[in-house]
């Protein structure tokens, strides 16, 4: 008996023992992930423009007599993109702020500091360049184009689908060096989303023109929906190449009163300011 209870004390302690090595073994720290990407200190948003029309465009499936039909459609097209166009003239003009903006908030919750130019600062060539002349001394300016805003059924398909396309351009001032180039796009003719193109949800599918026209605040969040995947998509794209400075506040900044805050979006009383091109 004696022996048996020696035996069984002496298997507890290892016991014990080997529990009490397993909780104290530490792993090897890992080590940091290099952030690699290179440091911007802010960007200048440029306002985005609104599309000057919006329009449908229905390419139908292919049939004998294909001609005959894509000219068919094209005149029916002309009727049905003025109507739809009337329909969401409102929205229309709405579209560049609500990108504009998307773009601001998605940077933004990177960590990225955003500037907004004036449209007064803007001029652009005959091309389409903006003049980056009033944004020397500027680290990066970010200039968005809209190029097609849309409700489309691509030709192997009857329903029509949303369609946004344009690009995204990061520009050095001093230079006029691309920091980074960028386009994309969302719905109709991504058919998976890699690279500048991005899907629609399903639910933004409209079998008939009749029911587009009858769908109308579906239509608009479908566009809505695509404004901010596009801005997100943008923004992280940006992410991997660029990265926020955080700058520290001193004390000496602490201790100055705050600012005065001004609201984003509300024009400064310098005169008249210039309309953009589709607003």
């Amino acid at each position: 008996m004696i022996i048996k209870r020696l035996v069984s004390t002496i298997i507890l302690g290892s016991l014990v023992a080997l529990t009490a090595c397993s909780h104290n073994r530490t792993l090897p720290p890992e080590e940091p992930v290099v952030d690699t990407a290179i440091p911007l200190a802010s960007i200048t948003l440029l306002p985005i423009d609104s599309p000057e029309a919006l329009f449908t465009d229905n390419r139908s499936f292919p049939v004998v007599g294909i001609v005959w039909t894509g000219i068919a459609n094209t005149i029916m097209d002309k009727s049905k993109s003025a109507e739809f166009n009337t329909q969401h003239q409102r929205y229309r003009q709405q579209i560049g702020e609500k990108f504009t903006q998307a773009m601001r908030r998605e940077l933004q919750a990177l960590g990225f500091t955003v500037r907004m130019a004036n449209r007064t600062e803007i001029s652009r060539s005959e091309r389409g360049d903006v003049n980056m002349r009033p944004f020397i001394g500027h680290d990066a300016v970010l200039d968005a184009q809209i190029s097609e805003f849309a409700m489309c059924s691509r030709r192997t398909r009857f329903d029509y689908q949303p369609m946004i396309t344009g690009s995204v351009n990061l520009i050095k001032p001093a230079n006029k060096e691309e920091l980074l180039s960028s386009w994309f796009s969302y719905g109709t003719y991504a058919t998976y989303t890699d690279g500048g193109y991005i899907q629609s949800d399903p639910k933004y599918s409209f079998p008939d023109f009749e029911s587009l026209i009858k769908q109308s605040s579906l239509a608009e969040e479908s566009f809505d929906a695509g404004i901010q995947k596009i801005a997100a998509n943008f923004a992280k794209e940006l992410r991997q190449q660029y990265k926020p400075i955080i700058r520290v506040a001193r004390a000496e900044d602490e201790a100055r009163p705050a600012a005065r805050i001004v609201t984003i979006g509300t024009p400064a009383k310098v005169g008249k300011v210039k309309k953009g091109r589709g607003n």
